[in-house]
C-alpha cells in the first residue's frame, strides 16, 4: 500500500485489502485517525472510550480504522510518530503484542477476546442472561463451551450461532458489559488521556 506523506510516499506491506482500498484523506475528515488490528479491536476501543462520561464529544472527532496484523499497526504507528502521514494519527495494539514504542496498547496482556471472556467468566458472566434474553444455564453453557475452542477469533461467532445473533452483536454486548463490570477506572482514564492528548 502506498501512503502519501509530507516528505514523500510511504510503503506499507501487509495492510488489509479494505484498508489499502480506503481513501482516508478524501472521504471523511476526522481530527484523529486511530489504527487498530481488526474490527474486534475497533469495537473494544470504541466501547472503552464510550464508557468514559466525557466521551461524547471525543468520539465525534476521531475515526478508528482496522488496518491488519500487529506489524502493520506498528508500521502505521511509526509513520504517525514521525509525522510521515498527512493527518494526525496514533496506533493502538492489542494487549498481547509488545509495542516498539510507537503505539499504545489496549487493556490486558492477551487478545481482546481472551481478556473479555476470561474476566467476565471470573465474575460469573454478570447481567448477560438478561441482556441476551436467554436463561442463565443455557447462555453460560454456550459461553463456556466457546472458550474450549483454541482459536479465540471464533468464540463470538460460536456463541452467535447458538443465540441467533451476529458475532458483532455478541462482541458488542460482551465488551459493553466488560466495560461496566471489569474495566479499571485508572486504565480507562489513561487510555482516554492518551487519545485526548493526541488530538492536541
Amino acid at each position: 500500500m502506498l501512503l502519501p506523506g509530507p516528505s514523500g510516499t510511504n510503503i506499507v506491506y501487509g495492510a488489509t485489502p479494505e484498508f489499502a482500498l480506503s481513501r482516508l484523506d478524501e472521504n471523511v475528515h476526522p481530527e484523529l485517525y486511530i489504527f487498530v488490528e481488526d474490527r474486534d479491536s475497533e469495537i473494544f476501543l470504541r466501547e472503552i472510550l464510550a464508557s468514559n462520561p466525557d466521551s461524547a464529544e471525543l468520539l465525534t472527532r476521531l475515526a478508528i480504522v482496522p488496518v491488519g496484523p500487529s506489524n502493520v499497526v506498528q508500521i502505521m504507528g511509526n509513520l504517525a510518530k514521525n509525522n510521515k502521514l498527512p493527518y494526525k494519527s496514533i496506533a493502538v495494539l492489542d494487549g498481547d503484542v509488545v509495542s516498539n514504542g510507537s503505539c499504545i496498547t489496549l487493556p490486558g496482556t492477551e487478545a481482546p477476546e481472551r481478556v473479555v471472556f476470561k474476566e467476565l467468566k471470573q465474575l460469573a458472566w454478570p447481567d448477560l442472561p438478561a441482556r441476551f434474553g436467554i436463561g442463565a444455564g443455557t447462555l453460560l453453557t454456550y459461553l463456556d463451551d466457546s472458550m474450549l475452542e483454541p482459536d479465540h477469533h471464533r468464540w463470538t461467532s460460536m456463541v452467535g450461532d447458538r443465540v441467533i445473533k451476529s458475532s458483532t452483536s455478541v462482541w458488542e454486548t460482551l465488551v459493553n458489559q466488560w466495560c461496566k463490570s471489569c474495566l479499571n477506572n485508572d486504565v480507562r482514564e489513561a487510555l482516554f488521556r492518551e487519545i485526548n492528548n493526541a488530538l492536541t
